[in-house]
C-alpha cells in the first residue's frame, strides 16, 4: 500500500555561502546587490526567496536588516523599508541626501538631551578618573551640538564654504564658527 509520496519530489532550498553570514542573509545580499535606484522588492518576494517572513517583528527581519547593511557597506547600494508599504525601496541620491538630513536632526536631539542630563551632574563628587572622562564627554557633546546646529550649517552656506566638498576645509570652517553663529576669526576670513 502506498501513501502517494513516492512520485512527489521533495523541494529543498539551497543557499549560497559566505563565511560568518547565515545562508539566508547571503541569499538576500545576492538579490539586493543587483538592485538599481528606484527598484522595489515586496515582502512577498523576499519571503519567496528566503522562505521566511522578513517584515518587522518577524523571524527573518534581522536577516534582511543585515543584508541591507552589507549592501550599503560592500556595494554602495542603500535599501530602505517603506512605512506601511510592505516592501523595501532602493534609494536614489536625492532620497539618501534627505535621509542624512533627518539623521543629523536625530543626532542634534540626542546631543541636546545628553547635555541636559549632564548639566545636573555635580562634577566635584566624581572620582578623579571619572571626572576627566566626564569632561572629555562634555567637550565631545559640545562639539557635536555645534556641528549639528542649523545655524552653523546656515553660516557655512552663507559663506560659500559648502561649495568645497573637502572635509579638511569643512572642519576648519566649523572650528571658526562659534556656538552663536559668529565668526571667531573675522579678521582672517573663511
Amino acid at each position: 500500500m502506498s501513501n502517494g509520496l513516492e512520485n512527489e519530489k521533495v523541494q529543498t532550498r539551497t543557499f549560497p555561502f559566505q563565511h560568518g553570514v547565515s545562508p539566508i542573509t547571503t541569499t538576500l545580499i545576492e538579490r539586493l546587490k543587483t538592485g538599481k535606484q528606484g527598484d522595489v522588492i515586496t515582502d512577498e518576494e523576499i519571503q519567496a526567496i528566503t522562505g521566511l517572513d522578513c517584515s518587522p517583528n518577524h523571524r527573518g527581519y534581522g536577516k534582511l536588516q543585515t543584508a541591507i547593511r552589507r549592501c550599503l557597506h560592500d556595494f554602495n547600494i542603500l535599501w530602505e523599508r517603506q512605512r506601511n508599504g510592505r516592501c523595501i525601496l532602493c534609494l536614489n541620491d536625492l532620497q539618501i541626501a534627505e535621509r542624512t538630513g533627518n539623521e543629523v536632526s536625530g543626532v542634534r536631539r540626542k546631543t541636546r538631551r545628553a547635555i541636559d542630563k549632564s548639566a545636573i551632574v555635580d562634577v566635584a563628587k566624581l572620582p578623579g578618573p571619572e571626572r576627566l572622562s566626564f569632561s572629555v564627554r562634555q567637550i565631545q557633546l559640545g562639539a557635536a551640538r555645534l556641528f549639528t546646529e542649523n545655524r552653523t550649517a546656515k553660516q557655512l552656506q552663507l559663506r560659500g564654504i559648502i561649495t568645497e566638498p573637502e572635509p579638511v576645509k569643512m572642519l576648519e570652517a566649523f572650528m571658526r564658527i562659534s556656538k552663536n553663529g559668529e565668526d571667531r576669526n573675522k579678521e582672517t576670513g573663511p
